[in-house]
């Protein structure tokens, strides 16, 4: 009980991002540089716009925003029109390609950009409807093996200096109490990696070893991949050293259901109960900001967070 309510504090005191970002950064390195993927539109771009609005103005020297999209033009052309809108330059937001689904773009990516990279917001997603085999492999490449592979290859520098934040953007739809019992017990089971993507391949078709779809509601692929992902933050975060001591987090949140061309239309209420993007994006940013200095603001690694709360898996 105490723990919970410290860390529900700790969260909500890290509302002025600015602060935590820039006094770590000007300590421990020259510049603090984050990487948001799918970024182009949507939750993405908001949280790039909101991280410049509450930690970059007049901090122009201090941090630094990637943002990407599958494609140059996409990412070019979002960061060209948000360094308009914000009054910053290069130096500040920069667009790079990056298709987190494409095993090449990743590694191109990070043979130019991995050696500096302090905070990682895993957004880019896809929420097709249905339960068939192409639905499923792509939500299984860019929403499970994306943020894995781009993870696997950011973490080891961080490592190194000691400092970073792994924030994968998950939600509530993937809490295993919506999975059906037998793929919630063996995701929770699941005690590596292999493990994970192992429950994934048994779940999708022809074998269908959890029946005809493993999770409930119109877009069973997107529930069970951030499923899968949460346990991939579970398993990650428990294979490093504790993170006050190694410097590194591996978290995920669930920003709520926000109000982006990616919310379902099945629930006509949706839309009506869904946040605007830029209040969404606070809050990931305030479980961002608390991950990238774990030792200052007690914040634990592996676990999975919403409206700044934790909340079980």
């Amino acid at each position: 009980m105490n723990l919970n309510l410290n860390l529900n504090l700790n969260l909500n005191g890290c509302s002025h991002i600015r602060t935590v970002l820039t006094e770590r950064s000007s300590m421990c390195a020259p510049t603090t540089t984050a990487l948001v993927t799918g970024a182009s539109r949507g939750l993405g771009l908001s949280l790039v716009r909101e991280f410049l609005r509450n930690s970059l103005v007049g901090e122009s020297t201090s941090v630094r925003v990637l943002l990407t999209a599958r494609t140059a033009a996409a990412a070019h052309g979002a960061a060209s029109a948000l360094q308009r809108e914000m009054g910053v330059g290069l130096e500040t937001l920069c667009g790079c390609e990056l298709d987190v689904s494409n095993r090449r773009s990743v590694e191109a990516f990070v043979r130019e950009h991995g050696d500096c990279i302090d905070l990682v917001i895993n957004n880019a997603a896809v929420c097709p409807t249905g339960w068939n085999a192409a639905t499923i492999r792509e939500c299984w490449r860019i929403n499970v093996l994306g943020p894995l592979v781009l993870t696997r290859a950011l973490l080891p520098g961080m490592l190194r200096r000691r400092r970073g934040h792994i924030l994968h953007v998950s939600s509530g739809d993937g809490e295993l109490v919506y999975l059906h019992t037998s793929f919630e017990a063996a995701l929770r089971n699941a005690a590596s990696e292999r493990a994970v993507l192992r429950v994934l391949a048994r779940a999708a078709p022809p074998r269908n070893a959890f029946g005809h779809a493993p999770a409930h509601g119109p877009t069973p692929a997107y529930a069970a991949s951030k499923a899968a992902l949460n346990a991939l933050t579970r398993i990650g975060a428990s294979q490093l050293p504790k993170a006050d001591k190694c410097g590194v987090c591996i978290s995920a949140v669930c920003p709520g259901d926000v109000n982006t061309r990616m919310l379902s239309d099945h629930d006509p209420q949706a839309r009506l109960r869904a946040l605007p993007p830029a209040i969404a994006a606070r809050g990931v940013l305030r479980v961002a900001a608390c991950g990238l200095d774990p030792a200052a603001n007690a914040f634990p690694s592996g676990r999975f967070w919403r409206h700044s709360r934790e909340i079980d898996f």
